[in-house]
């Protein structure tokens, strides 16, 4: 059936059907093209009505002008007095029409973005190289050399993504890889990553680190990003990290791939971000697990090294769950920085005996050594009846396989676990070694509760890019109340 429509609600909608017809149907267009041009210009009345002093009412047309030969009036839309006629198609030719016209704005949108990525891509690359802190031998700390032409790297796989650094931070790990930590154990990876089953999007294809570039985690600005890239796309500010088979972040460039980097919150600055990425994912699995475990009244934590990266992360992490509470182990001088972050109770190992300090504690569910020393004497304080952890970061795979090659420093590795694992099940409690693993998911939730105020960035301090080698000296001497960075760009 034809329906009956208002002129002054439809005329946009004519000169769209106006537009599609012109090719198919010119006898269509005609009525339409005078239906938008008429339909609300009155006809002026005529002489002789006015002398008569009849009402001057404006007369609208009452039919349309006659069609082509061959045609029908049907074909169209016609002129009523109360309004314009519509065929019974007409809805369903406007919205094909409407359908058209919103694939090729989408399609304009995304010329215009691949436009877009293409400059920023050729920005990057147009200069060809950048600069970037190497090594050309595993020696020292000394060693680095800030290069002035370094190749910016290209995309070699979907799933990664080109980024301009803006800051980096400088962790532990660093330090220990100048002089060759884990190398035997990368080395391995890149050995393996020579067959065709093992996907790029894993591991890198190169086979000998030097020039090495290092630096594990970033926030900046994604430049260029592949076609299978999710989450984030060009011109977007992210932060993340980036595993450490790959060249690093001490640089003006990096690559990495889609599920190690998150949208970086929008209420800090890149130099704040670069500070997150490495220690969130280096205790995410250990904050997750006591986040699943077994609902109780409340979850008694001891985080030893609460002044550190990951522990003053950790503690912020947990206060913002529900129910736990968490007692740190720190120095002096960082008590009143541990206590702002939410610690229930704090340990002053610098002016107390820590294990004469736990003796007069309530004993704990979760231990978290977060640092580095001997604290196995911790252990007698967990609750027990299987239903405790102590987790660490303190674990020799990578030692053992730098002392005894990847075969056997796995197997070592493998046999130490399963020792102390069963000496724990004996006492009534879990042992875990904890490790860093790239996680963009639980990057995207440290973002949310950074937004929410849950988790602050703790900084000691920024140094510009060319002085990289003085934050090393610091974070080696462990001088350190916070994450040590390094701006590239402000």
């Amino acid at each position: 059936m034809e329906q009956l429509i208002s002129s002054r609600t439809v005329i946009p909608l004519v000169r769209l059907v106006a537009r599609k017809l012109l090719r198919t149907n010119p006898a269509a267009v005609q009525h339409c093209v005078y239906a938008t041009t008429q339909a609300d210009t009155p006809i002026p009345p005529s002489s002789s009505t006015a002398k008569h002093g009849a009402p001057e009412t404006p007369v609208f047309p009452s039919r349309m002008p006659d069609v082509a030969p061959g045609t029908s009036s049907s074909e169209g839309p016609r002129m009523t007095t109360a309004g314009i006629l519509f065929p019974k198609d007409t809805g369903e030719k406007i919205a094909d029409l409407k359908k058209e016209e919103k694939q090729g704005k989408d399609k304009r949108q995304e010329q215009r973005q691949q436009t877009e990525r293409n400059t920023k891509c050729d920005t990057a690359s147009s200069a060809g190289t950048m600069k970037a802190w190497q090594i050309s031998k595993f020696n020292d700390v000394g060693g680095m050399k800030l290069e002035q032409d370094v190749k910016v790297p290209s995309l070699s796989d979907p799933f990664d993504m080109l980024v301009e650094i803006h800051a980096a931070s400088v962790n532990p790990f660093d330090i220990e890889r100048t002089r060759g930590y884990g190398e035997n154990l990368i080395q391995y990876i890149r050995t393996a990553s020579k067959f065709s089953w093992m996907p790029q999007t894993v591991f890198t294809r190169k086979e000998q680190p030097f020039p090495l570039t290092l630096g594990r985690d970033f926030s900046g600005v994604v430049v260029d990003a592949g076609s299978l890239v999710h989450g984030v796309k060009t011109g977007d500010e992210i932060f993340g990290v980036i595993g450490p088979h790959r060249q690093g972040t001490f640089a003006q460039y990096a690559t990495t791939s889609t599920w190690c980097v998150a949208k970086k919150p929008a209420t800090i600055s890149h130099a704040e971000a670069a500070s997150l990425p490495y220690i969130a994912c280096t205790a995410w699995s250990v904050l997750k697990l006591i986040e699943n475990l077994p609902a109780m009244s409340e979850k008694r934590v001891l985080v030893i090294g609460g002044s550190g990266g990951v522990g003053s992360f950790s503690i912020q992490y947990l206060k913002a769950l529900r129910n736990v509470h968490v007692t740190a182990v720190c120095g002096t001088a960082a008590i009143d920085m541990v206590a702002s972050l939410g610690a229930d109770d704090i340990i002053d190992y610098q002016a107390s005996d820590v294990e004469s300090e736990l003796q007069r504690r309530e004993k704990f569910d979760f231990i978290f050594q977060a640092t580095r020393g001997d604290y196995d004497f911790s252990k007698k304080y967990l609750k027990g009846m299987l239903k405790s952890f102590f987790v660490t970061l303190n674990y020799p795979l990578l030692k053992n396989i730098d002392e005894r090659g990847s075969v056997a420093g796995l197997a070592k590795s493998a046999a130490d676990y399963s020792i102390e694992y069963a000496k724990g099940l004996s006492q009534g409690y879990h042992t875990v070694w904890a490790f860093f693993a790239p996680n963009g998911p639980f990057l995207q939730d440290v973002a949310k509760r950074v937004e929410k105020g849950q988790i602050r960035p703790i900084v000691d301090k920024v140094y510009p890019f060319e002085e990289l080698p003085a934050a090393f000296q610091q974070v080696e001497a462990g001088d350190t109340k916070g994450k040590v960075i390094i701006e590239m760009k402000k």
